[in-house]
């Protein structure tokens, strides 16, 4: 590779680097399989030819919440803050034994509404209402998901036909002003290199997090107090075992290795293979 090369920033070539040296649509397809898997053993899941969302079947994290949607051979995965969503999606090819991924945001900007809106569901604001915007997020913050839901057959079908880069267009899929969508990316067509990384990264949390809930949780059982603990970053003797939740809360679960006490989400960053290894 010549110097010039490694400062050559082409969409061309930073695609290059995505698809071929870092492997990010493989590693993302891996994590939204193991994301959608866990959500649906989780029952953090809606399916069916029709399938509508709502907030109590949501995982819930500490700012954004997530729930999977398998409808037919389409499963999505959304991520959720407010009214402000990244949708990821995989359509399976059963002939081809091939799956396409991609990811777009769907956003109701309530700062777009005026009092001339009319959205089922939400009673129309008064003539003297003097901050409609607000009036609607109050409603939403409600439900969040009011929108999303009466389209969600629709953007199902896009998807479905292997168009998930044609919803920002308003001709596609036609939807009320206040509703914004944009792609991401669309099997390896990329719309925007900022929010594709962004994509990563939250996939990538949220498959970290579920998996040091849930299998290393179930792991990390298996220590006793003595064990000899050979880890990627520690090593030493275990000195306590702690597998007690509560309310939900994982962080007071995990191995003390001599004086250093490491969580399950610790263990699953930096001492995957001590942990697994153990024993074998």
């Amino acid at each position: 590779m010549s110097n010039v090369s490694v400062f050559d920033f082409s969409g061309d070539h930073v695609k290059s680097k995505i698809t071929y040296k870092l492997k990010l649509f493989r590693r993302m397809g891996e994590s939204f399989e193991y994301v959608h898997d866990k959500l649906v053993s989780l029952g953090h899941h809606v399916s069916g030819d029709s399938p509508k969302v709502n907030n109590d079947i949501c995982s819930e994290g500490k700012n954004y919440d997530w729930v999977a949607i398998t409808s037919g051979n389409v499963k999505m995965l959304i991520r959720t803050y407010h009214m402000h969503f990244t949708v990821f999606t995989c359509v399976e090819d059963a002939k081809w034994l091939d799956r396409h991924y991609g990811a777009f945001t769907y956003n109701v900007n309530t700062k777009k509404m005026t009092k001339d809106d009319e959205v089922e569901g939400i009673p129309k604001p008064s003539e003297d209402e003097k901050y409609p915007d607000e009036y609607y997020s109050d409603y939403l913050f409600d439900d969040p998901f009011l929108m999303f839901n009466r389209q969600l057959d629709t953007i199902l079908e896009i998807v479905r036909r292997g168009e998930v880069h044609t919803l920002w267009n308003t001709y596609s899929f036609e939807r009320p002003k206040f509703v914004e969508v944009k792609n991401v990316y669309d099997g390896e067509s990329i719309t925007s290199f900022d929010e594709l990384i962004f994509c990563g990264e939250e996939l990538s949390c949220k498959h970290m997090q579920l998996f040091a809930e849930t299998d290393m949780f179930e792991e990390i059982q298996k220590f006793k107090v003595g064990d000899r603990f050979i880890g990627d970053m520690h090593k030493g003797t275990i000195t306590e075992v702690r597998t007690v939740v509560k309310d939900g809360y994982y962080h007071n679960t995990g191995l003390k290795i001599g004086d250093k006490w490491e969580d399950v989400y610790s263990l699953t960053r930096w001492d995957l293979t001590g942990v697994f290894s153990h024993g074998k």
